[in-house]
């Protein structure tokens, strides 16, 4: 297999972690270029990581070297496109989202692929306890005792207002 070919699944690998709701299985910055992805850092000079450290690229996120999901996902993409030309593992990256999205730098942001949460599901049980009325909790106001009150504090706002108006 080419580096070419390595680093395109490298990047699918990323697309479906994070697809997954994950990290990406690289900690790479991904870039788009004619060729197709590539490591964003790639070329600059840096100074080596410490051991452990969050910015080892050359191992994973945590510089522990790679988790069993981490290696699921891995397995998983390279048996999907594993069998593909260079060329053709171009063409399947560059009808990802983040590739149809990149920003003018050609930057890629992985964080569109995101699962959104299923917030109706997760405000289910807040929506009941906000139709079941309980006894610490007023349930609907009424509407007369409503204006009521408004006439009965109507001179009070006006005292107000006056004092607002003469100052």
């Amino acid at each position: 297999m080419s580096a070419a070919a390595a680093t395109v699944l490298l990047y699918l690998a990323d697309v479906r972690a994070v697809t997954d709701g994950a990290d990406p299985v690289s900690g790479i910055m991904w870039t788009w270029t004619a060729s197709g992805p590539v490591d964003a850092d790639a070329g600059r000079v840096t100074p080596p990581p410490t051991s452990g450290s969050r910015d080892d690229h050359a191992g994973t996120r945590t510089g522990q070297g790679l988790t069993a999901a981490d290696t699921t996902v891995i397995s998983q993409t390279v048996a999907e496109y594993g069998g593909l030309s260079v060329q053709e593992l171009c063409d399947v990256a560059s009808e990802t989202q983040p590739v149809r999205d990149r920003t003018a730098d050609h930057e890629l942001d992985l964080q569109v692929l995101r699962p959104t949460p299923d917030i109706g599901r997760a405000l289910a049980p807040l929506r009941r306890f906000l139709r079941e009325p309980t006894g610490d909790v007023p349930g609907p106001p009424n509407e007369d005792a409503v204006r009521e009150e408004l006439d009965e504090l109507r001179p009070a706002r006006e005292r107000a207002n006056r004092l607002l108006d003469d100052s």
